[in-house]
């Protein structure tokens, strides 16, 4: 995450405007579906 003018900036994030809770749920499933998370040995819990 890059701070652009102030404003928390995100590379390759879209922004898309949703008009019902149904298109909220499917951004939402959308953006876990795509969503890539990375695990190191320091964040393992002992």
């Amino acid at each position: 995450m890059k701070i652009k003018t102030r404003v928390p900036y995100v590379k390759g994030c879209a922004e898309r405007f949703v008009c019902s809770p149904d298109e909220v749920v499917d951004t939402i499933d959308e953006g876990k579906s795509n969503r890539h998370v990375a695990v190191t040995s320091k964040q393992h819990v002992y």
